[in-house]
């Protein structure tokens, strides 16, 4: 299995996490903004620390998922 294709979904996974760190990430943080006061800043207090635990967590289940796959499919 060609590394590209192996790395590519982990990659867009991780990415698409990063929603949590903007106010315009996603449809409920935009609404949540204005009438609850919050401020650009709250959001990336809140979003980065977030991140860090779903890429933890995406990152160790793919890999392990992977490996499983390339010992029992080969390279």
């Amino acid at each position: 299995m060609p590394k590209d294709l192996v790395q590519t979904p982990g990659a867009i996974a991780v990415a698409a996490s990063c929603a949590f760190a903007t106010p315009v990430g996603t449809s409920p943080n935009t609404l949540v903004f204005g009438p609850g006061n919050y401020r650009f800043m709250d959001y990336v207090q809140v979003g980065i620390p977030l991140i860090i635990i779903c890429f933890i967590l995406v990152y160790s289940d793919y890999s392990y998922r992977m490996t499983i796959l390339l010992k029992l499919y080969g390279n």
